[in-house]
């Protein structure tokens, strides 16, 4: 009984403590048993809800080449993170086009994958967005601004347009604009900027040192995209960051290289931003690559870095011969480069590995003897010998830089292009008697491969031809069922694509081919005459003094070009000797249906690229 009386004495003084713990201040919504009791299973009761913080995303480049399934994939994760909303750096439709079905079907995609978003977007334009007149008037009728503001807790949000006029610049109006909302907001605790083209990278151009004077003095972080290539550098103190991509094109070799897809994290509080890069393979810091990194790397990946040349050969069969291993040091500082040939059991590689001190800015070769194991072999047998380099530099603050990187040595036929006759660049073969290559089984079918048939499909023939000033290409297609209009891009359907680089080697063997500034390409899709051909980039080529003709015949169409030599000189510096090729055609049995690429050669934008492969020699 003393017992019992004792526990009710106790009662009342346990529940005076047990008020006095719950009246403790706290967030509005949470409860915590016995929040200032000591031990409790808590590190501290700061709360990371603070009302000056919030968070929001940023995607980067969905097209330019777009993959396929990466900006649906990111919009998923961001439904998962929750975001407070969302932005963009631009080119999100691939544009450049203008007729307007296509314009708006492409914008229709788009918004199919943003209205997936559980929160609110805000749209910037690229120039993929906004390619010409058709693409600004579709922008303005669905979004009416091209730039505009907006304040959210206290941070300005900048969004520019870097098409105003076209070509990367800022309008007397738009820099006026944004001179207002700056006056006007001269308090704000941050201001953020999002624009597409990087226009502080151009110096004076784009009049960004205008825009940059009035952000100074003000805590603000720029964000920019166009150049698939992450990069983040310190300008003035601000932090200006460039994304990489969201699903645009890339060649996806990792941050040191700043290409891979991500998502940009940004939690605002009273410090500033917060940035986090979001990656399929993870979170890293902002710093993931620094502009004195990238400097380091864009500089000698810009061009081939170590490459054993295609040994050339005329005749079917090979038992030896020499070829030079190329390595480029773009750095400023000395490059130490180590490799091997992994023998196989057809070819031998002498010597079988190297290790080189490569000085400053400076090229190195090392003769590379290369032989049969069984004396004279078919050139059509040999498989590749598989090369593996690494590569260390030091940059700027002493740390060395590493790369790694692969280049098969091959042994393969240069193919002749013979002198010929002058053409008639009108879609006829008349004047074609002879189409010396023939493609029924293509190298490498791209896309749907599943949807090509074979040969009776689809299949092509060409020939190439040079005179004094000209070259001359001719292309057959045979395809059972011919699908071209003028609202598709020509690898939306039926289509033939040539690239040609005549740069002097190692580059034009070397090439991966998403340099498209380096080679010509000529893409055409068929019309009922020479002159109705669907072309892309017809401006460009026609600059280049390039002669296009594609027209439909019974069974398939034909395609003929004439390429200026002068061209060919020019990009060889000297009187031209030799090119690269290659030729796929773009098969579709139906309007809007899935499309196949077949490819004579293995496309060199793919990883199925053979160094040097169709490589032709002036006869």
């Amino acid at each position: 009984m003393a017992r019992s009386a004792c526990s009710r004495a106790a009662l009342p003084v346990l529940l005076v403590l047990v008020a006095s713990v719950y009246a403790q201040p706290a967030p509005p919504g949470v409860w915590l048993p016995g929040a200032v009791e000591e031990p409790h299973p808590w590190t501290h009761t700061n709360w990371g809800n603070a009302a000056a913080r919030f968070r929001f995303a940023v995607m980067a480049d969905r097209v330019g080449g777009e993959r396929p399934g990466v900006f649906a994939a990111a919009i998923d994760r961001l439904n998962l993170m929750q975001p407070e909303f969302v932005l963009c750096v631009g080119d999100l439709v691939e544009g450049y086009s203008t007729d307007t079905t296509v314009v708006r079907g492409q914008w229709a995609e788009l918004d199919g994958l943003v209205g997936r978003l559980e929160m609110p977007f805000f749209f910037v334009p690229g120039n993929h967005d906004v390619s010409n007149p058709v693409m600004v008037q579709e922008w303005q009728r669905r979004f009416g601004r091209l730039y505009y503001h907006f304040v959210y807790r206290d941070v300005l949000f900048l969004c520019l347009d870097t098409q105003d006029p076209a070509g990367a610049n800022l309008s007397d109006e738009q820099l006026a604009y944004f001179r207002g909302a700056l006056a006007e907001h001269r308090q704000v605790k941050w201001t953020l900027v999002f624009l597409h083209q990087p226009l502080w990278q151009d110096g004076e151009q784009g009049r960004w040192q205008e825009l940059a004077a009035l952000l100074q003095g003000r805590p603000h972080t720029v964000f920019a995209g166009h150049t698939h290539h992450y990069t983040q550098e310190q300008r003035d103190g601000a932090d200006y960051l460039i994304l990489a991509t969201t699903g645009g094109v890339s060649n996806m070799r990792g941050p040191l290289y700043g290409e891979f897809d991500q998502v940009v994290w940004v939690t605002m509080d009273d410090q500033g931003p917060r940035i986090a890069n979001l990656m399929v393979d993870g979170v890293q810091g902002k710093e993931l690559r620094t502009a004195q990194a990238a400097a380091v790397v864009d500089g000698l990946v810009s061009g081939p870095l170590a490459t054993p040349l295609p040994l050339f050969v005329t005749g079917a069969r090979f038992a030896a011969g020499v070829t030079p291993l190329h390595v480029q040091n773009r750095a400023a500082t000395a490059m130490r480069l180590t490799g091997a040939f992994t023998p196989t059991n057809q070819l031998a590689v002498d010597p079988p590995k190297v290790d080189l001190e490569v000085p400053a800015r400076s090229t190195r070769t090392v003769p590379l003897k290369v032989r049969t194991w069984q004396g004279q072999t078919r050139v059509a047998d040999l498989a590749p010998v598989p090369f593996s380099w690494t590569a260390t530099v030091h940059g700027d603050s002493g740390a060395p830089v590493t790369l790694t990187g692969a280049a098969p040595l091959i042994v393969t036929q240069c193919l002749a292009c013979p002198e010929g006759a002058v053409h008639r660049i009108d879609g006829d073969l008349v004047d074609w008697p002879r189409l010396g290559w023939e493609c029924r089984q293509p190298a490498q079918v791209r896309a749907d491969s599943l949807s090509w048939q074979g040969a009776a499909d689809a299949s092509l023939r060409f020939g190439v031809e040079a005179t004094a000033d000209q070259l001359w290409l001719a292309v057959e297609v045979r395809d059972d069922q011919v699908v071209a209009d003028t609202l598709h891009l020509p690898w939306e359907q039926d289509a033939v694509e040539v690239r040609l680089d005549a740069r002097p080697d190692p580059d034009r063997s070397a090439e991966r081919g998403w340099n498209e500034d380096a080679y010509l390409l000529v893409a055409a899709s068929p019309g009922s005459g020479p002159g109705d051909a669907v072309l892309f980039q017809r401006d460009r080529l026609a600059k280049l003094g390039v002669e296009v003709a594609c027209r439909r015949q019974p069974g398939g169409y034909v395609a003929e070009i004439r390429i200026p030599t002068n061209w060919l000189n020019q990009q060889q510096g000297r009187p031209w000797s030799e090119f690269r090729l290659n030729i796929s055609v773009d098969d579709v049995d139906q309007a809007d249906g899935p499309v196949a690429q077949l490819c004579w050669q293995p496309d060199w934008r793919s990883s199925a690229n053979v160094t040097g492969s169709g490589t032709f020699r002036r006869r």
